[in-house]
Protein backbone atom coordinates (compact mmCIF):
# COMPACT_ATOMS: atom_id res chain seq x y z
CA UNK A 1 0.00 0.00 0.00
CA UNK A 2 1.23 3.21 -0.77
CA UNK A 3 0.33 7.01 -0.75
CA UNK A 4 -0.72 8.65 -4.10
CA UNK A 5 -1.65 12.88 -4.65
CA UNK A 6 -4.38 13.82 -6.57
CA UNK A 7 -3.89 16.81 -8.63
CA UNK A 8 -6.02 18.28 -11.39
CA UNK A 9 -3.14 19.23 -13.48
CA UNK A 10 0.19 17.37 -13.90
CA UNK A 11 1.61 17.67 -17.38
CA UNK A 12 4.11 14.99 -18.51
CA UNK A 13 5.88 16.08 -21.93
CA UNK A 14 6.39 13.11 -24.63
CA UNK A 15 9.90 12.41 -24.95
CA UNK A 16 11.87 10.08 -27.81
CA UNK A 17 12.86 8.07 -25.36
CA UNK A 18 9.16 7.55 -24.27
CA UNK A 19 10.73 7.68 -20.82
CA UNK A 20 9.92 11.29 -20.25
CA UNK A 21 13.84 12.38 -20.53
CA UNK A 22 16.14 13.87 -22.69
CA UNK A 23 14.96 15.48 -26.06
CA UNK A 24 11.24 16.27 -27.00
CA UNK A 25 9.44 14.65 -29.36
CA UNK A 26 8.20 18.28 -30.56
CA UNK A 27 7.02 19.14 -34.26
CA UNK A 28 8.14 22.14 -35.62
CA UNK A 29 4.47 24.04 -37.09
CA UNK A 30 7.21 25.85 -39.15
CA UNK A 31 8.59 23.69 -41.27
CA UNK A 32 7.27 21.40 -44.14
CA UNK A 33 3.74 22.28 -42.70
CA UNK A 34 3.88 20.73 -39.16
CA UNK A 35 5.40 17.69 -40.88
CA UNK A 36 8.13 17.74 -39.06
CA UNK A 37 10.49 16.75 -36.22
CA UNK A 38 12.49 18.34 -34.12
CA UNK A 39 16.35 16.87 -34.12
CA UNK A 40 19.55 17.65 -33.50
CA UNK A 41 20.68 17.49 -37.25
CA UNK A 42 18.90 17.61 -40.52
CA UNK A 43 17.56 14.76 -42.71
CA UNK A 44 14.54 13.22 -43.97
CA UNK A 45 12.29 10.46 -43.19
CA UNK A 46 9.01 8.99 -44.97
CA UNK A 47 6.91 7.58 -42.63
CA UNK A 48 2.88 6.47 -42.65
CA UNK A 49 2.95 8.32 -46.74
CA UNK A 50 4.39 11.37 -45.32
CA UNK A 51 7.73 12.93 -45.56
CA UNK A 52 8.79 13.63 -42.44
CA UNK A 53 11.81 17.18 -42.53
CA UNK A 54 13.82 16.83 -39.52
CA UNK A 55 16.53 19.38 -37.91
CA UNK A 56 16.78 21.98 -35.39
CA UNK A 57 14.10 24.80 -34.64
CA UNK A 58 14.84 28.47 -35.15
CA UNK A 59 14.30 31.54 -32.56
CA UNK A 60 10.85 32.68 -33.48
CA UNK A 61 9.39 28.77 -34.84
CA UNK A 62 6.06 27.59 -33.71
CA UNK A 63 6.40 23.97 -31.89
CA UNK A 64 4.23 21.49 -30.97
CA UNK A 65 5.03 19.80 -27.79
CA UNK A 66 2.70 16.97 -27.05
CA UNK A 67 2.17 14.86 -22.95
CA UNK A 68 -0.07 13.96 -20.87
CA UNK A 69 -1.80 14.80 -17.59
CA UNK A 70 -3.33 18.23 -18.55
CA UNK A 71 -6.52 17.60 -16.79
CA UNK A 72 -9.94 16.26 -17.23
CA UNK A 73 -11.66 16.84 -20.96
CA UNK A 74 -15.14 14.70 -20.91
CA UNK A 75 -14.94 15.57 -24.76
CA UNK A 76 -11.57 13.82 -24.94
CA UNK A 77 -12.69 10.87 -23.59
CA UNK A 78 -14.96 10.25 -26.79
CA UNK A 79 -11.85 11.58 -29.20
CA UNK A 80 -13.23 14.65 -29.27
CA UNK A 81 -11.47 18.57 -27.23
CA UNK A 82 -12.83 21.47 -25.52
CA UNK A 83 -10.47 23.10 -27.02
CA UNK A 84 -7.65 25.81 -25.86
CA UNK A 85 -7.98 25.18 -22.01
CA UNK A 86 -4.27 27.93 -21.41
CA UNK A 87 -6.09 30.04 -19.29
CA UNK A 88 -8.42 27.85 -17.14
CA UNK A 89 -5.45 25.71 -16.52
CA UNK A 90 -2.80 28.34 -16.05
CA UNK A 91 -0.93 26.37 -18.69
CA UNK A 92 2.85 27.97 -18.85
CA UNK A 93 6.16 27.15 -20.27
CA UNK A 94 9.84 27.69 -19.07
CA UNK A 95 11.87 27.97 -21.90
CA UNK A 96 15.68 28.34 -21.20
CA UNK A 97 15.00 29.99 -17.56
CA UNK A 98 11.87 32.15 -19.48
CA UNK A 99 8.33 31.97 -19.05
CA UNK A 100 6.02 32.02 -21.86
CA UNK A 101 2.43 31.67 -22.42
CA UNK A 102 1.80 29.05 -24.89
CA UNK A 103 -0.29 29.84 -27.77
CA UNK A 104 -2.66 26.80 -27.06
CA UNK A 105 -2.89 24.35 -24.91
CA UNK A 106 -5.37 21.48 -25.19
CA UNK A 107 -6.48 17.88 -25.77
CA UNK A 108 -5.83 16.46 -29.58
CA UNK A 109 -8.98 15.84 -31.23
CA UNK A 110 -9.29 12.01 -32.06
CA UNK A 111 -6.49 10.74 -29.52
CA UNK A 112 -8.31 10.68 -26.19
CA UNK A 113 -6.26 11.11 -23.62
CA UNK A 114 -3.44 12.95 -25.49
CA UNK A 115 -2.64 16.76 -25.06
CA UNK A 116 -0.90 19.08 -27.32
CA UNK A 117 0.56 22.37 -26.39
CA UNK A 118 1.72 24.93 -29.08
CA UNK A 119 4.41 27.64 -28.29
CA UNK A 120 6.55 30.26 -30.23
CA UNK A 121 10.16 30.26 -29.44
CA UNK A 122 11.10 33.70 -28.74
CA UNK A 123 12.75 35.37 -31.44
CA UNK A 124 15.65 36.24 -29.69
CA UNK A 125 16.50 32.86 -28.37
CA UNK A 126 20.07 31.66 -27.68
CA UNK A 127 20.50 28.69 -29.80
CA UNK A 128 21.46 26.02 -28.07
CA UNK A 129 21.11 21.68 -28.73
CA UNK A 130 20.13 20.97 -25.22
CA UNK A 131 17.45 24.42 -25.02
CA UNK A 132 15.89 23.08 -21.67
CA UNK A 133 11.49 23.24 -21.50
CA UNK A 134 9.21 22.54 -18.44
CA UNK A 135 5.23 22.76 -18.52
CA UNK A 136 3.55 24.18 -15.57
CA UNK A 137 0.12 23.72 -15.85
CA UNK A 138 -2.27 24.41 -12.63
CA UNK A 139 1.07 25.44 -10.51
CA UNK A 140 2.07 22.11 -11.49
CA UNK A 141 6.01 21.53 -12.67
CA UNK A 142 6.24 18.91 -15.49
CA UNK A 143 9.38 16.57 -16.84
CA UNK A 144 12.32 19.01 -17.81
CA UNK A 145 12.82 18.23 -21.52
CA UNK A 146 15.22 19.67 -24.28
CA UNK A 147 14.85 20.56 -27.47
CA UNK A 148 17.67 21.77 -30.59
CA UNK A 149 17.53 25.07 -31.71
CA UNK A 150 19.98 25.94 -33.99
CA UNK A 151 20.72 29.74 -35.40
CA UNK A 152 18.91 31.31 -38.43
CA UNK A 153 19.49 29.27 -41.43
CA UNK A 154 21.05 26.00 -40.22
CA UNK A 155 19.40 22.97 -40.35
CA UNK A 156 22.08 21.67 -37.06
CA UNK A 157 22.72 22.73 -34.10
CA UNK A 158 25.93 23.27 -32.74
CA UNK A 159 27.33 22.13 -29.37
CA UNK A 160 30.53 23.36 -27.69
CA UNK A 161 31.54 19.84 -26.46
CA UNK A 162 29.44 17.44 -29.16
CA UNK A 163 30.21 17.18 -32.72
CA UNK A 164 27.98 16.97 -35.78
CA UNK A 165 29.05 14.27 -35.86
CA UNK A 166 28.47 12.82 -32.29
CA UNK A 167 25.17 14.98 -32.82
CA UNK A 168 24.03 12.33 -35.23
CA UNK A 169 24.52 9.13 -33.68
CA UNK A 170 22.27 10.71 -31.31
CA UNK A 171 20.08 11.68 -33.72
CA UNK A 172 20.10 7.77 -35.16
CA UNK A 173 19.73 6.37 -31.24
CA UNK A 174 23.38 6.42 -30.81
CA UNK A 175 25.30 6.95 -28.08
CA UNK A 176 28.56 9.27 -27.47
CA UNK A 177 31.33 8.75 -25.11
CA UNK A 178 32.62 10.39 -22.28
CA UNK A 179 36.41 10.06 -20.24
CA UNK A 180 36.59 12.07 -16.78
CA UNK A 181 39.41 12.39 -14.65
CA UNK A 182 39.64 13.54 -11.10
CA UNK A 183 42.36 14.44 -9.21
CA UNK A 184 40.68 15.53 -5.30
CA UNK A 185 40.93 16.23 -2.15
CA UNK A 186 37.71 16.00 -0.34
CA UNK A 187 36.58 16.77 2.91
CA UNK A 188 33.39 15.82 4.35
CA UNK A 189 32.38 16.09 8.34
CA UNK A 190 35.36 14.84 10.04
CA UNK A 191 36.71 13.02 7.11
CA UNK A 192 39.50 13.85 5.06
CA UNK A 193 41.25 11.95 2.02
CA UNK A 194 42.64 12.52 -1.80
CA UNK A 195 41.56 10.40 -4.49
CA UNK A 196 42.62 10.22 -8.16
CA UNK A 197 40.08 8.48 -9.86
CA UNK A 198 38.81 7.77 -13.87
CA UNK A 199 36.16 6.66 -15.96
CA UNK A 200 35.05 6.48 -19.17
CA UNK A 201 31.50 6.49 -19.86
CA UNK A 202 28.95 5.80 -22.51
CA UNK A 203 25.65 8.07 -22.76
CA UNK A 204 22.48 8.15 -24.52
CA UNK A 205 20.83 11.71 -25.63
CA UNK A 206 18.58 11.73 -22.58
CA UNK A 207 21.59 10.41 -19.88
CA UNK A 208 23.71 13.08 -21.68
CA UNK A 209 21.01 15.94 -21.52
CA UNK A 210 20.09 14.87 -17.48
CA UNK A 211 23.93 15.43 -16.19
CA UNK A 212 24.96 18.42 -18.57
CA UNK A 213 21.98 20.50 -19.27
CA UNK A 214 19.65 21.68 -16.48
CA UNK A 215 16.77 24.39 -16.51
CA UNK A 216 18.73 27.62 -16.15
CA UNK A 217 18.19 29.93 -13.29
CA UNK A 218 21.33 32.43 -13.44
CA UNK A 219 24.45 30.66 -13.71
CA UNK A 220 23.05 27.98 -12.12
CA UNK A 221 21.41 24.44 -13.66
CA UNK A 222 18.26 22.67 -11.92
CA UNK A 223 18.52 18.95 -12.49
CA UNK A 224 15.66 16.69 -10.75
CA UNK A 225 14.96 13.14 -11.38
CA UNK A 226 13.04 10.41 -10.14
CA UNK A 227 14.05 6.47 -10.26
CA UNK A 228 13.11 3.45 -8.06
CA UNK A 229 14.55 2.84 -4.84
CA UNK A 230 17.41 0.41 -5.88
CA UNK A 231 17.06 0.91 -9.32
CA UNK A 232 19.39 2.91 -11.80
CA UNK A 233 19.91 6.83 -11.43
CA UNK A 234 18.22 8.11 -14.94
CA UNK A 235 21.11 10.47 -14.74
CA UNK A 236 23.85 7.66 -14.89
CA UNK A 237 25.21 6.76 -17.79
CA UNK A 238 24.65 3.78 -19.74
CA UNK A 239 27.90 1.68 -19.29
CA UNK A 240 31.09 2.44 -18.04
CA UNK A 241 34.22 1.46 -20.29
CA UNK A 242 37.08 -0.98 -19.84
CA UNK A 243 40.41 0.90 -20.61
CA UNK A 244 42.50 -1.87 -19.11
CA UNK A 245 43.15 -3.85 -15.94
CA UNK A 246 44.66 -0.60 -14.23
CA UNK A 247 45.94 2.56 -14.94
CA UNK A 248 49.18 5.01 -13.91
CA UNK A 249 49.22 7.69 -12.44
CA UNK A 250 52.28 10.22 -11.42
CA UNK A 251 52.86 13.90 -9.60
CA UNK A 252 53.74 15.51 -6.57
CA UNK A 253 54.02 13.66 -3.85
CA UNK A 254 53.22 10.22 -5.73
CA UNK A 255 55.80 6.96 -5.05
CA UNK A 256 56.97 5.56 -8.22
CA UNK A 257 54.88 3.04 -10.47
CA UNK A 258 51.34 4.50 -8.60
CA UNK A 259 48.58 2.78 -9.98
CA UNK A 260 45.13 3.34 -10.31
CA UNK A 261 42.92 -0.40 -9.43
CA UNK A 262 40.06 -1.49 -11.70
CA UNK A 263 36.88 -1.09 -9.61
CA UNK A 264 34.01 -3.39 -10.90
CA UNK A 265 30.49 -1.74 -10.61
CA UNK A 266 26.78 -2.95 -12.64
CA UNK A 267 27.73 -0.68 -15.24
CA UNK A 268 31.15 -1.52 -16.05
CA UNK A 269 34.84 -0.42 -14.81
CA UNK A 270 35.74 2.87 -13.13
CA UNK A 271 39.38 3.08 -11.44
CA UNK A 272 40.39 4.79 -8.52
CA UNK A 273 42.77 4.84 -5.86
CA UNK A 274 43.47 7.08 -2.39
CA UNK A 275 46.74 8.00 -1.50
CA UNK A 276 47.38 9.19 2.02
CA UNK A 277 45.63 12.50 3.17
CA UNK A 278 47.84 15.44 2.32
CA UNK A 279 49.57 13.71 -0.26
CA UNK A 280 47.99 15.50 -3.26
CA UNK A 281 49.86 19.62 -3.43
CA UNK A 282 50.13 21.97 -5.79
CA UNK A 283 51.63 20.51 -9.51
CA UNK A 284 50.79 18.80 -12.91
CA UNK A 285 49.09 14.99 -12.17
CA UNK A 286 49.23 12.33 -15.22
CA UNK A 287 46.91 9.56 -15.77
CA UNK A 288 48.03 7.00 -18.88
CA UNK A 289 46.61 3.89 -19.77
CA UNK A 290 47.93 0.49 -21.99
CA UNK A 291 44.09 0.15 -23.17
CA UNK A 292 41.25 -2.26 -22.42
CA UNK A 293 38.71 -3.93 -24.53
CA UNK A 294 36.76 -0.71 -25.03
CA UNK A 295 39.50 2.21 -24.64
CA UNK A 296 42.43 2.40 -26.08
CA UNK A 297 46.01 3.84 -24.83
CA UNK A 298 45.81 7.45 -23.55
CA UNK A 299 47.61 9.88 -21.55
CA UNK A 300 46.01 12.90 -19.58
CA UNK A 301 47.33 15.70 -17.13
CA UNK A 302 45.52 18.09 -14.56
CA UNK A 303 46.80 20.72 -12.44
CA UNK A 304 45.76 20.54 -8.57
CA UNK A 305 44.98 23.75 -7.14
CA UNK A 306 47.54 25.43 -4.08
CA UNK A 307 45.64 26.40 -1.93
CA UNK A 308 41.05 26.67 -1.57
CA UNK A 309 39.09 27.46 1.41
CA UNK A 310 35.28 27.46 1.71
CA UNK A 311 35.27 30.79 4.35
CA UNK A 312 31.77 30.77 5.57
CA UNK A 313 30.99 26.96 4.93
CA UNK A 314 31.10 26.05 8.72
CA UNK A 315 28.63 28.70 9.18
CA UNK A 316 26.16 27.24 7.14
CA UNK A 317 23.87 24.96 9.34
CA UNK A 318 20.72 24.73 6.59
CA UNK A 319 19.25 26.10 3.56
CA UNK A 320 16.37 27.93 3.46
CA UNK A 321 14.44 27.20 0.23
CA UNK A 322 12.78 30.87 0.40
CA UNK A 323 16.00 32.88 1.02
CA UNK A 324 19.46 33.44 -1.29
CA UNK A 325 22.15 31.56 -0.02
CA UNK A 326 25.80 33.02 -0.29
CA UNK A 327 29.35 30.75 -0.47
CA UNK A 328 32.68 32.71 0.15
CA UNK A 329 36.13 31.44 -0.39
CA UNK A 330 39.35 32.06 -0.80
CA UNK A 331 42.71 30.04 -2.07
CA UNK A 332 45.15 30.08 -5.23
CA UNK A 333 45.46 27.92 -8.28
CA UNK A 334 41.74 27.25 -8.84
CA UNK A 335 39.96 28.99 -12.00
CA UNK A 336 36.35 28.51 -11.04
CA UNK A 337 34.15 27.08 -7.97
CA UNK A 338 31.16 24.75 -8.40
CA UNK A 339 28.24 24.90 -5.84
CA UNK A 340 26.32 22.03 -5.05
CA UNK A 341 23.19 21.92 -3.16
CA UNK A 342 21.08 18.43 -2.94
CA UNK A 343 17.68 17.40 -1.84
CA UNK A 344 17.66 13.46 -1.86
CA UNK A 345 13.93 12.40 -1.13
CA UNK A 346 12.48 8.98 -0.60
CA UNK A 347 8.98 8.84 -1.35
CA UNK A 348 7.56 4.93 -1.16
CA UNK A 349 9.01 3.05 -3.28
CA UNK A 350 11.12 6.32 -5.05
CA UNK A 351 14.18 8.47 -4.85
CA UNK A 352 13.33 12.25 -6.31
CA UNK A 353 17.08 13.73 -6.38
CA UNK A 354 16.85 17.56 -6.95
CA UNK A 355 20.47 19.21 -7.74
CA UNK A 356 21.36 23.22 -7.95
CA UNK A 357 24.60 23.37 -9.48
CA UNK A 358 26.34 26.60 -9.89
CA UNK A 359 29.63 27.16 -11.52
CA UNK A 360 31.51 30.18 -11.29
CA UNK A 361 34.85 32.52 -11.92
CA UNK A 362 36.98 31.63 -9.15
CA UNK A 363 37.74 35.34 -9.40
CA UNK A 364 34.51 36.76 -8.13
CA UNK A 365 35.23 35.51 -3.90
CA UNK A 366 31.78 34.67 -3.49
CA UNK A 367 28.77 33.79 -5.26
CA UNK A 368 24.74 34.01 -4.13
CA UNK A 369 22.55 31.14 -5.17
CA UNK A 370 18.79 32.26 -6.13
CA UNK A 371 16.03 31.68 -3.88
CA UNK A 372 14.53 31.55 -7.66
CA UNK A 373 17.04 28.14 -7.99
CA UNK A 374 16.33 26.61 -4.28
CA UNK A 375 13.12 27.06 -4.79
CA UNK A 376 13.28 23.79 -6.65
CA UNK A 377 14.79 21.35 -3.87
CA UNK A 378 12.33 19.62 -1.55
CA UNK A 379 12.04 19.79 2.54
CA UNK A 380 14.63 17.67 3.94
CA UNK A 381 16.18 17.09 7.42
CA UNK A 382 20.36 16.40 7.59
CA UNK A 383 20.03 12.68 7.49
CA UNK A 384 17.60 9.91 7.56
CA UNK A 385 16.18 8.18 4.24
CA UNK A 386 16.07 11.75 2.89
CA UNK A 387 18.57 14.41 3.27
CA UNK A 388 19.66 17.36 1.89
CA UNK A 389 23.89 18.26 1.14
CA UNK A 390 25.54 20.80 0.29
CA UNK A 391 29.39 21.33 -1.34
CA UNK A 392 32.18 23.75 -2.53
CA UNK A 393 34.64 22.58 -5.56
CA UNK A 394 37.58 25.17 -6.10
CA UNK A 395 38.47 23.67 -9.71
CA UNK A 396 41.28 23.87 -12.17
CA UNK A 397 40.01 24.49 -15.66
CA UNK A 398 39.01 21.25 -16.97
CA UNK A 399 42.22 19.82 -19.70
CA UNK A 400 41.09 18.01 -22.71
CA UNK A 401 42.62 14.58 -23.92
CA UNK A 402 42.87 12.29 -26.67
CA UNK A 403 41.83 8.54 -25.99
CA UNK A 404 40.97 6.50 -28.84
CA UNK A 405 37.84 4.05 -29.19
CA UNK A 406 39.38 0.09 -29.46
CA UNK A 407 36.35 -0.18 -32.17
CA UNK A 408 37.46 3.31 -33.81
CA UNK A 409 36.67 6.60 -33.48
CA UNK A 410 38.45 8.61 -30.37
CA UNK A 411 36.16 9.55 -27.31
CA UNK A 412 34.17 12.07 -28.17
CA UNK A 413 34.03 14.48 -24.15
CA UNK A 414 37.62 14.27 -22.67
CA UNK A 415 37.92 16.38 -19.28
CA UNK A 416 40.34 16.25 -16.76
CA UNK A 417 40.33 18.49 -13.56
CA UNK A 418 42.03 19.24 -10.09
CA UNK A 419 40.13 20.46 -7.05
CA UNK A 420 39.64 20.74 -2.83
CA UNK A 421 35.98 19.48 -2.30
CA UNK A 422 34.14 20.23 1.00
CA UNK A 423 30.81 18.79 1.74
CA UNK A 424 28.40 18.13 4.11
CA UNK A 425 24.78 17.15 5.14
CA UNK A 426 22.05 19.98 5.94
CA UNK A 427 18.52 20.08 6.78
CA UNK A 428 16.94 22.16 3.05
CA UNK A 429 13.85 23.76 4.81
Amino acid sequence: PQNVTVVARSFGIVTINSAGTGPAQANDASVNGGISLVRFTGGNLAYNGLNWVLGAAHPGDILTFWGTGGGADSANDTGGSSGDQTNVGNFLVTVAGRQIKPQYAGTASGYPGLWQLNLALPADLAPDCFTTVQVSAGGELSNIVTVAVAAAGQTACSDPQLSQDALSRLDAGGTITLGGIAVNHEMSLATSQDLIATQFERYTAAEWAMTQHGLPVGSCQIYDRTYPVGGVDPAAPEAFLDAGTSLAASGPGLPASYRLSQISSPLGHVYGNAPAAGTLTSGTYTVSGNGGSDIGAFTASTKFPASFTATNFDAITAVDRTKPLTFTWTGSGFDQVSLLVNSINRVGSLNHIVTVQCIVPASLGSYTIPSAALGYLLPASATGTSFGTISVDGMTTPATFTAPLAGGGTVDVTAAIGGIVVAKNVAVQ
